[in-house]
């Protein structure tokens, strides 16, 4: 270590008392004991001149300059290390010694499985887990002294102890808890501990009763309430709004702040966008005239940024369903009567002057001038699930409909159905019945209008009682009718729809202004709630008190 005067102790010292004998010994004061101070000592006396402070104060710095000063270095206590080294004589801690990790579980990620990577030479998910085998073996009988240890379970997972114990012959003790503690908060954090597995296991060992009788702390106690007021949007901020944002709103007011005000995630999975983006690209172009279905769908491949994996299961999997779906669309609209179809129109709606609702439309499609319908293509399981669309959820089809009620273009039509069109199936199997145009899990979803004419528009087939398009729609033996199933809706039924998504939009527009973004998220089921697929849930800790409980249908089970 070089000592410079002008950054030291000394030198201020020296500034404010023009005196090195008399800084010395302020200085000797606040080094106390610090061996470093002798070397400054001998520097400082040794190299003195009998001139003006100055000249002194200059001379002295470029001598401490030259002058190399030893540092106490020390030496670490503890090396982490993460792999096996050759170590002799040491006290190593194995942390986490469990399935999984000791030996490490290689998976394969390769298109080749572990037979043809044997035949050509190449190290396969079992032959790195036998290498890793190998190695910690080798590490573990080395001349050390080895301590184990892993956690039964943490709050989301449960842990197993490795193989390497039944190897090595080992026996598995739990902990006891020590007799005396010199720290309260380590007591405590042992305690936090125990709550927690009562809290998520329902597990109460020994220890929790003995230190619960002479502890407490404030577990579960924390305020968790959303209380900075952001100014994001103010009376004057323009803002779009989309199905999409009120989804996300709906879900909760919290994870919309984190995701469109904070930008806390921005990664959106990019094969599951790309599955989206092919399927509508193909049912775009389906009705070009010099439409050639496997050219453009190995262009829109190319486009995309994906693994190889990826574009091997789109090819040879997904690329035939696309094709399937397509060819369906098509039969299906050889039955509409006199249509003019739309392919991702985008449509506005205002609310005021500051905001505005923007949605695009996958399939619009005008009967006859008379009639209209909305598809929306998905290549997940969704539903359009009519009862949930008060509470915010739901809200695409009614969302576009609201759209198209407010154009012009289709305020003389009548809105005659909004329909999913699911085009990608999870059976491994699909079967189509004899009686079938189509395969069933490629009809239309939604709600018909109970018009038999409007259905008639929609699909012709209709007069041999059973639509061939549309599911759930089928008419009474008379042929005159519609059965009343949950699949047929009213005028009024659409226009309900409208209206609740609008006055959705526009609360969800006055609490945005308000910067109200409150951790509230939905609760209907364990299985249908807001937190269930949220990327935040392990950061809001959020209360059962917060959750806003959906209203339950008349015929669902507590």
């Amino acid at each position: 270590m070089i000592i410079i005067l002008k950054n030291s102790l000394l030198y201020k010292i020296y500034e404010e008392e023009k005196d090195l004998n008399v800084s010395l010994k302020i200085l000797k004061e606040e080094m106390q004991d610090d061996p470093l101070y002798l070397d400054i000592e001998d520097l400082v006396l040794s190299n003195q001149l009998d001139a003006s402070f100055e000249i002194q104060k200059d001379y002295l710095v470029n001598k401490f300059k030259e002058k190399m000063i030893e540092e106490v270095r020390y030496d670490k206590a503890v090396n982490v290390i993460s792999s096996p080294l050759y170590l002799e004589n040491k006290h190593i801690y194995v942390m986490g010694f469990t399935q999984g990790l000791f030996p490490q579980s290689y998976k394969d990620d390769k298109y080749l499985n572990n037979e043809e990577l044997h035949l050509i030479n190449r190290l396969n998910s079992k032959d790195k887990t036998k290498c890793d085998e190998i190695e910690l073996i080798s590490f573990l009988n080395s001349l050390n002294n080895f301590y184990y240890s892993f956690a039964n379970k943490s709050v989301a997972s449960k842990y197993y102890a490795s193989p390497f114990t039944k190897i090595f012959n080992m026996k598995i003790y739990t902990p006891n808890l020590a007799d005396s503690f010199y720290s309260l908060d380590v007591l405590k954090l042992i305690y936090a501990d125990l709550k927690d597995l009562d809290n998520f296991y329902k597990e109460q060992p020994d220890n929790f009763y003995k230190i619960r009788d002479v502890i407490d702390i404030d577990y579960n106690s924390y305020k968790n309430d959303y209380l900075y007021k952001v100014d994001a949007y103010n009376k004057n901020s323009k803002i779009k709004l989309s199905t999409t944002s009120l989804d996300l709103f709906s879900h909760c007011p919290f994870r919309y702040y984190l995701d469109h005000v904070l930008k806390v995630d921005e990664f959106e999975y990019e094969y599951a966008a790309s599955l989206g983006n092919i399927a509508h690209h193909i049912f775009e172009k389906m009705r070009e005239k010099d439409f050639d279905f496997d050219k453009e769908f190995s262009s829109k491949i190319s486009e995309l940024s994906l693994k190889s994996s990826e574009k091997f299961i789109l090819t040879h999997n997904v690329k035939e369903q696309i094709k399937a779906a397509m060819e369906a669309i098509r039969k299906r609209e050889r039955y509409y009567k006199k249509p003019i179809i739309y392919n991702e129109m985008e449509l506005v709606h205002n609310i005021d002057d500051k905001t505005y609702i923007d949605g695009k439309i996958d399939n619009l499609v005008i009967l006859d001038d008379k009639y209209y319908v909305i598809i929306d293509y998905k290549t997940g399981s969704t539903k359009f699930d009519d009862s949930k669309i008060k509470d915010g959820l739901s809200t695409q089809l009614p969302t576009y409909a609201l759209l198209t009620s407010g154009n012009k273009k289709f305020e003389h039509l009548t809105l005659a159905g909004l329909y999913i069109n699911n085009v990608l199936t999870s059976s491994l199997h699909v079967e189509q019945k004899e009686d079938e145009l189509i395969p069933s899990y490629l009809k239309l979803n939604g709600k018909t209008l109970g018009d038999v004419e409007a259905v008639s528009y929609i699909d012709s087939t209709i007069g041999d009682l059973k639509s061939s398009f549309i599911n759930n729609v089928s008419l009474k033996k008379d042929g005159c009718s519609l059965k009343d199933t949950n699949a047929i809706v009213s005028e009024n039924g659409f226009k309900d729809y409208m209206d609740t998504v609008s006055e959705l939009f526009m609360e969800m527009n006055i609490k945005l202004r308000n910067n109200e973004f409150n951790i509230s998220p939905y609760f209907k089921n364990d299985r249908d709630n807001g937190c269930q697929y949220c990327p935040y849930k392990d950061i809001c800790y959020v209360r059962s008190s917060q959750y806003r409980v959906l209203s339950k249908e008349e015929n669902e089970d507590e």
